[in-house]
């Protein structure tokens, strides 16, 4: 049993030279077991070329693709628009990322700066402890003394 795929949209191939849309079997040559096709003029389906080509020949394809390049414009511009906005928006994600990257560095600096910092308070507070110890050391020193000459 095989399993049914849904079928490919078909679209017609953009000749630039002439400016026009032209029609293309989407199979190669001699191919057997082609994918299923649909055409958006009528919901048509087909996966062989020769129902491809008498397909083709039907007066609502021949209109269709006629009008396929303004029938089909707003939304090739809707794709054309989403595409350069997905490009503006990796560029700024990739931006985004830098300016994080910077911050999260300076961040980093900051806090070993600080960490430096609060090493040399602890540092002097200790420093301020020890002197007031032996200022009052010699202040009880000097006091011994003084009692001593006065007697």
């Amino acid at each position: 049993m095989e399993l049914a795929t849904k079928p490919e949209k078909y679209t017609p191939k953009y000749n630039p030279s002439k400016d026009i849309f032209e029609d293309e079997s989407p199979f190669p040559p001699y191919s057997k077991k082609n994918q299923t096709y649909t055409c958006p003029c009528n919901g048509y389906q087909f996966c062989k070329t020769n129902l491809f080509n008498s397909h083709i020949k039907s007066n609502t394809h021949k209109n269709w693709l006629e009008n396929y390049k303004e029938n089909n414009k707003e939304l090739n511009d809707a794709k054309s628009n989403a595409n350069i906005l997905l490009a503006e928006n990796t560029i700024l994600k990739r931006k985004l990322n830098n300016i994080d990257n910077k911050y999260r560095i300076e961040l980093e600096k900051k806090d070993k700066i600080i960490s430096k910092l609060e090493k040399e308070a602890n540092k002097y507070t200790n420093l301020k402890r020890c002197m007031k110890i032996f200022m009052d050391d010699i202040d009880d020193d000097d006091d011994a003394n003084f009692s001593d000459v006065s007697s």
